[in-house]
């Protein structure tokens, strides 16, 4: 696995260095909603696939990650750690109210700080995610269960075409339900080679079978396990009505791999807001992101996990306003795949918007979308299609 890390190293840090175009998304155009009135569901972005979601009482995470370990920690599959000093500073009060903390895969960058955060930071909030998750945790399930935590293995629950309907599973103490799907992870590194090859790298691949005797260490260490996309139901007092759906990847996919399954899409209740994952090298998946938006037909999209989780989240939120805008911006991943002359197009985030925004458009679908930035950009949404809908602006500082 280290020499692939480092094969990837090779690979991915000549291409980036001569031909990959960089992205940074300035602080003062960072999006935000907000309502005047009406009941809503808010939606915080964390980074990387995190998102604090919350509706009245009922709040849930998705996968926060703050411990980013550099370039060359990953590359040379350094020893990496939570960050806990970090995760304090940044990590939002209403964490605290947390239930649950969703993980699509179990790749360090999803789950690394899931269980400090668990621990520490919320009131009991279980870890939904795969068999690999729960096995990779064990050696601390005692200290989780001690919390009130523990880890939810979905892969019984889950909807797996053609071998098992997925069924719904409530998480305690709340009205929020959830749907795991079998997905899968895309490449995350693409050299083209001109006149050459294509080589594309997957790394992470593999599952944990039986219980880990320690926490991993390294990034190599942190398998990927089955890969989930979810939908999650904040559902009335009463459990029987949905009142606002969410779809989640953290990874894009294959079509139709991933997407709803019949008996969710035929229920009679939309979804209401999609989170589709920016990262990795979308452009040899068949149809992402057109393909998952056709499919959910989302009201309300936002696009995580397309900032550089190589370099330490700092706090922008007490960044002093008066520095000069490109010290203040927000960097983009660098890109997936190397091409030359690559210098002189977009970036991969530019184009994954321009593609959102394309089918979007081509399609008439009733969705607006949004490139989130971690801590800043805060949503508050409509339960309703008919009710009043949000008033869309820039952040102007750290939301409360």
């Amino acid at each position: 696995m280290r020499a692939r890390v480092l094969l990837a190293g090779l690979v991915a840090g000549s291409a980036w260095a001569c031909a990959i175009p960089l992205y940074k998304h300035g602080i003062d155009d960072c999006p935000v909603t907000t309502m005047a009135a009406g009941d809503r569901v808010t939606v915080q972005f964390l980074g990387v696939g995190g998102f604090l979601i919350s509706h009245g009482s009922d709040v849930v995470l998705t996968a926060p990650l703050y411990s980013n370990p550099s370039l060359v920690e990953y590359l040379l599959d350094h020893e990496i750690r939570t960050d806990g000093a970090l995760v304090d500073r940044l990590l939002p009060p209403a964490a605290k109210s947390a239930k649950a903390i969703i993980v699509g895969h179990s790749h360090y960058d999803h789950l690394l700080d899931a269980p400090y955060v668990a621990i520490n930071k919320t009131s009991g909030a279980k870890i939904y995610g795969s068999e690999t998750t729960k096995n990779l945790l064990d050696s601390i399930a005692a200290k989780l269960a001690a919390a009130g935590s523990g880890v939810v293995s979905m892969d019984k629950d889950a909807h797996v075409p053609g071998v098992q309907k997925g069924e719904w599973v409530p998480i305690p103490g709340t009205h929020v339900w959830l749907m795991a799907v079998q997905s899968e992870h895309s490449d995350q590194v693409v050299a083209k080679v001109p006149l050459g090859p294509t080589i594309p790298l997957h790394l992470g691949r593999g599952k944990v079978t039986e219980p880990a005797k320690k926490v991993p260490r390294t990034p190599s260490q942190w398998a990927e396990g089955t890969v989930f996309s979810y939908v999650i139901d904040f559902r009335d007092a009463s459990d029987t009505q949905t009142l606002f759906r969410v779809y989640y990847q953290d990874s894009g996919t294959n079509e139709p791999v991933g997407f709803l399954p019949e008996h969710v899409k035929n229920d009679g209740k939309a979804v209401d807001l999609a989170i589709l994952c920016v990262g990795g090298a979308f452009d040899r998946l068949d149809t992402h992101p057109a393909g998952i938006l056709l499919d959910t037909r989302p009201r309300f999209a936002l696009l995580a996990h397309w900032e550089d989780f190589f370099v330490p989240q700092p706090s922008y939120c007490v960044n002093d306003r008066s520095t000069d805008e490109d010290d203040r911006g927000i960097p983009g991943i660098p890109g997936a795949s190397a091409k030359f002359l690559g210098r002189w197009r977009k970036s991969d985030t530019e184009r994954f918007v321009d593609l959102v925004d394309q089918a979007i458009l081509r399609n008439h679908l009733p969705t607006r979308a949004w490139l989130p930035c971690p801590t800043w950009s805060r949503f508050e949404l409509p339960l309703s299609g008919d009710a009043q809908q949000p008033t869309a602006g820039l952040a102007r500082g750290c939301p409360r």
